[in-house]
């Protein structure tokens, strides 16, 4: 007689508990969806971490297909602003191209907080940079992409579309800073690389 009245008054919990959980699971389903569209490291994206001081930064540059000065400006910058970087140099490669694609895929496979594309050039092997792009942001790493000369169509692929301007406010670290906190509004902006 206990256990029947004790089932009795369990059941209308249980049924308003479930209603609940379906309810939660609907909107964190619909939430998932509409967050898709965002790159990781854009302000509002699905990614959960903490914030990272510029100390504990852990950023991947990847060089241009032929090093440039800019290469060196911007990993300087970045280490004036106490943020750990690691360069890979395509240019002295015997394949560039496909040297910048394993660089990115190897810095996502370290965990590395955010990388660094110098001038990427999208036109040129979209499944090649598609296929990249996904796999580092499968692996939750952002990617910034600096004087890019071509961007892919989709936005949720990279975070930030930086280009070098002198008369700039803003400074590609705290763009990367930005972008490594999730605090980015991300798209194409402007920014100053210090001579």
């Amino acid at each position: 007689m206990i256990a029947g009245s004790a089932r009795c008054g369990c059941a209308p919990f249980l049924r308003r508990l479930l209603s609940l959980l379906a309810v939660i699971t609907v909107a964190l389903g619909v939430s998932g969806c509409a967050e898709s569209s965002r790159a990781v490291g854009v302000a509002g994206d699905t990614v959960a971490h903490d914030s990272i001081d510029d100390g504990d930064l852990m950023v991947g540059v990847v060089g241009s297909e032929t090093t440039t000065a800019l290469d060196s400006r911007v990993v300087d910058q970045l280490d004036d602003h106490d943020m750990r970087t690691a360069y890979s140099n395509a240019s002295g490669t015997s394949t560039p191209h496909a040297s910048r694609l394993s660089a990115v895929r190897d810095y996502a496979d370290r965990d590395v907080s955010v990388v660094v594309i110098m001038g990427m050039d999208f036109g040129r092997d979209r499944s090649g940079w598609t296929s990249t792009l996904e796999y580092a942001r499968s692996s939750g790493v952002p990617v910034v992409a600096v004087d890019a000369s071509s961007m892919p169509t989709d936005g949720s692929l990279v975070a930030v579309d930086a280009v070098v301007r002198s008369t700039a406010t803003s400074t590609l670290a705290q763009a990367v800073d930005d972008v490594a906190n999730n605090r980015s509004a991300g798209g194409r902006m402007a920014v100053l690389v210090e001579e």
